[in-house]
């Protein structure tokens, strides 16, 4: 199919080489999977608002895991590191915001960490709360090992709300420029750098708002709706005038 295609998109650098070893004749685009527009309901809703509609403590550090609860997702790690800042700072939380696809791997392993009390499963909901936790949180962490390629846009959201991102420094998402999110290894204890970067987050305000600066910058001037669309169109133009 990618050989008699008469051109590709793909999200990532790392994509185009996977896809150019099987189909090199194929015009191949890099198109950055763009962030999308938030639900109007949710426009100019600040941290503060977003916490009390939630009924989330307000003076907390919150931190937000998004979309389906995974294997790949490295659940073991993201509780691991919770529980690292939770016996540094025992007012955070964690906000898990998505479907538990674990078999009850995840209530095990918080159990394990004894966390109960830091962790709170909210399940599947819709773009608009969905939303509303990721403008309530300080921090969101989204591992994906072993990975297929995929882009993330949930991480393309998060950093449009400015939100200071934890992820795996491995194919697609070790393309994203470090001043705007925070990496993982994954040849390294990944609990173990995941607690480190929370707790850096929730010590060090001016780091913190340095993150979130760089995070926002990068999805205004790369993840732009309007410009990955220009993109695209841009593509299609230079494609079909290939005979």
């Amino acid at each position: 199919m990618a050989r008699r295609a008469r051109g590709i998109v793909v999200h990532s650098h790392w994509a185009a080489d996977q896809i150019g070893r099987e189909a090199p004749a194929t015009p191949i685009e890099v198109i950055p999977h763009h962030a999308g527009a938030p639900p109007s309901e949710t426009v100019g809703v600040s941290r503060r608002d977003a916490r009390r509609r939630l009924g989330l403590p307000e003076g907390a550090f919150i931190v937000g895991h998004f979309g389906f609860v995974t294997r790949p997702k490295q659940p073991e790690a993201v509780i691991g590191g919770m529980a690292q800042l939770h016996r540094a700072h025992r007012e955070s939380l964690l906000v898990v915001v998505g479907a538990d696809n674990t078999g009850g791997g995840l209530d095990r392993i918080i159990d394990r960490h004894d966390v109960r009390d830091a962790v709170r499963p909210v399940g599947f909901v819709g773009l608009t709360k969905f939303y509303l936790y990721l403008k309530a949180v300080d921090a969101v962490i989204n591992l994906r090992y072993p990975s297929a390629g995929e882009s993330s846009g949930s991480i393309a959201r998060a950093l449009a709300e400015g939100r200071a991102v934890i992820c795996n420094n491995y194919h697609a998402f070790a393309e994203l420029p470090g001043e705007a999110v925070l990496k993982v290894e994954i040849d390294r204890p990944q609990a173990e750098q995941v607690g480190e970067h929370l707790i850096h987050l929730a010590t060090d305000r001016q780091f913190k708002e340095g993150i979130e600066t760089h995070a926002r910058t990068y999805a205004e001037t790369v993840l732009d709706q309007q410009r990955c669309a220009s993109l695209y169109l841009s593509f299609a133009d230079r494609v079909a005038a290939i005979q």
